[in-house]
């Protein structure tokens, strides 16, 4: 048996800097599940990028959210799609906003819905206009309502066409009056009409004449009339004549 696997969890806890360097590449791998968890997070931080990955899926699964802090950039960015993955919804939400924001698209990419529920608001907001861009319609349902409430114009114009269909009517009524004006017109015109409807009438009185005149006839059947009426005659005059066409007869 390997001194490595015979370690107790004190010693483990005890091991420094210097302790960890000293292990190979294959003891790191004989580490158990029930020895990573106590890891400190500067004996992590302390790994070479070999050592970290190194490690098993089923060591990525037991790390807790005070060890994920003391993964370093470098780290990060030697990790596979399956090690990201791997990370507990428990494990995540210790990832600073400096450590998400280092992720390449690819990684972002990898994060499941329930990794993406996991992150806390300000982690979302500091994802970049490409890294938002790499998000699936399968992982934005993990956008909380207060996630997406407090993304910039900028950021909701960045999400792919396919994820904003994908959002829930929370999730389009979450929108600000503010970063509504974001949407183009081709995220306007993959909402369904129960999602237009969801928006909230301050926010939809928001729409520029370019995003009214964008309007299908799906999406004029989605609209209610608290909508129409928040809009004045000429805002009203610049929807589309399809949008018109596709208006209920409550809404005419």
């Amino acid at each position: 048996m390997s001194f490595v696997t015979a370690l107790t969890s004190q010693q483990i806890a005890d091991l420094n800097s210097s302790d960890i360097q000293s292990l190979s590449t294959a003891q790191i791998r004989e580490l158990s599940t029930a020895q990573v968890p106590h890891l400190t997070s500067a004996a992590i931080a302390a790994m070479s990028t070999g050592q970290i990955t190194a490690l098993d899926l089923v060591d990525f699964a037991v790390l807790t959210s005070v060890q994920t802090p003391g993964i370093t950039t470098s780290q990060l960015k030697v990790l596979s799609s399956s090690q990201i993955q791997a990370l507990s919804t428990n494990a995540v939400p210790g990832l600073t906003t400096r450590q998400i924001v280092g992720f390449s698209t690819a990684q972002v990419n990898a994060l499941t819905s329930a990794q993406v529920a996991a992150l806390d608001t300000a982690t979302v907001v500091g994802l970049s206009t490409a890294q938002l861009q790499a998000l699936s319609s399968a992982q934005v349902p993990g956008l909380g309502t207060e996630d997406i409430a407090a993304l910039s114009s900028v950021q909701i114009g960045a999400l792919r066409t396919a994820s904003i269909a994908g959002l829930s009517t929370d999730q389009i009524a979450a929108l600000s009056s503010t970063n509504v004006k974001g949407l183009s017109s081709a995220q306007l015109l993959a909402l369904s009409s129960s999602q237009i409807a969801a928006l909230e009438t301050d926010d939809f009185a928001q729409l520029s004449s370019a995003q009214l005149g964008a309007l299908s006839s799906k999406q004029g059947a989605g609209l209610t009339t608290a909508q129409l009426a928040s809009l004045d005659s000429a805002e009203l005059s610049k929807l589309s004549t399809a949008a018109v066409q596709g208006l209920s007869t409550a809404a005419i």
